[in-house]
């Protein structure tokens, strides 16, 4: 008859308490180990409705909400990105540091590191270059972790990018 007793107190909390709450309240009540997901089961069981039905009240936040100014590094590729503005927009942390100190990025511009240490955001570590140069220093495996390097690379690059361009010009006037 223990259950009896659950499933009463399963429908008082559930007026007024989150489906965590209740497993805990319930868990240290009874000496129980329940779970979240059999207190979920039980409340769909017993068709036990939550004042709370699980849509989000004006102005309430979700679980997960993360303050303006929070950082993560993405897994897959090593940037850190920082929360800039509601409702979640982030942006990589090297955009964010060079536009504070110089100002909007232009578009079909990037941030790099010089030194290619994604978590190294010293102002002098970072360099806005043309996407287009970017993606030949890239291909071409051009960037190292010697800053100079990298910078001989970036002019290498651009010069590469020239001399495609002129050769598209030529070839467009000769017709």
């Amino acid at each position: 008859m223990k259950t009896n007793k659950i499933i009463k107190d399963l429908k008082k909390y559930s007026k007024k308490y989150t489906i965590k709450e209740i497993v805990e309240l319930i868990n240290t009540k009874y000496g129980t180990n329940y779970t979240f997901e059999q207190i979920k089961y039980l409340k769909g069981k017993y068709k036990i409705k939550s004042k709370n039905d699980g849509r989000f009240k004006k102005g309430q936040n979700a679980h997960n909400h993360q303050e303006i100014g929070y950082q993560f590094v993405d897994k897959n590729t090593g940037y850190t990105y920082i929360k800039v503005e509601e409702p979640n927009v982030f942006v990589q942390m090297q955009r964010y540091v060079y536009e504070k100190h110089y100002g909007k990025i232009p578009s079909g511009y990037s941030v790099i590191f010089l030194n290619q240490n994604k978590s190294d955001f010293r102002i002098e570590n970072l360099m806005l270059v043309r996407t287009k140069d970017k993606l030949v220093c890239k291909n071409k495996k051009m960037f190292s972790a010697n800053p100079d390097i990298t910078q001989l690379g970036l002019l290498n690059a651009k010069l590469i990018n020239k001399m495609v361009e002129l050769s598209k010009w030529k070839k467009q006037n000769k017709e």
